[in-house]
């Protein structure tokens, strides 16, 4: 068996180094598995890498109208190429001791998405300020509701540098809201996540 060794591949009509698909076949013949070891084969559609965070403790704020960091909540990716999009999903434990609303919003390091960037609030009137968000009703100050708010939004952040996807929360008449707890005073708790995934455009 002969062995061709060549630096490098150009089509007859090519201006840069290539394999070419024959035109009527389509396909390339490898012999056995294919290793690619130091790149990654790209397509529209790939998803490229996926990084997680989970909340698995809990964690509270009496936050009145001004949003602040929930706690263990956040990710950071670094893009492949800035034509990539990031598909970021929360999904949420939150339980609150009285019967007022709570806010969600997601941000790409400072800047808010899937939602407006108005940074604070404390009445149904200003919840478009955030990417989710509730009023709990009925047992009142047991503190007996829980809920769990997700959402998806698929960011296009237009860079290669390190990015930091996470969520923020507040509340409204300084009630205490908790993350992963069924109820204010239990012990049982749940887990909650942020996901992003970077996908090739």
């Amino acid at each position: 068996m002969s062995t061709i060794k060549t630096g490098a591949l150009r089509g007859t009509s090519g201006s840069a180094d290539s394999i070419q698909l024959h035109a009527s076949d389509q396909s390339v013949t490898f012999p056995g598995e294919v290793n690619i070891s130091t790149k990654k084969l790209v397509c529209p559609g790939t998803i490229i890498q996926v990084l997680s965070a989970t909340q698995a403790g809990t964690t509270s704020t009496t936050s009145n109208g001004t949003m602040v960091d929930v706690s263990g909540m956040s990710v950071a990716i670094t893009p492949t190429a800035s034509s990539s999009k990031i598909l970021v999903t929360i999904n949420a434990m939150i339980s609150i001791n009285g019967t007022n609303l709570w806010f969600l919003r997601a941000l790409r390091d400072s800047t808010v998405i899937g939602g407006t960037s108005t940074s604070s609030g404390t009445s149904a009137g200003h919840d478009s300020f955030a990417s989710a968000g509730g009023q709990d009703s009925g047992p009142g100050s047991n503190g007996r509701n829980v809920e769990f708010p997700s959402f998806t939004y698929l960011d296009s952040p237009s860079t290669t540098s390190a990015t930091t996807y996470k969520l923020q929360w507040c509340g409204n008449s300084g009630d205490t809201i908790k993350l992963n707890q069924w109820a204010i005073g239990d012990d049982a708790s749940g887990t909650s996540s942020i996901t992003v995934m970077e996908i090739a455009a």
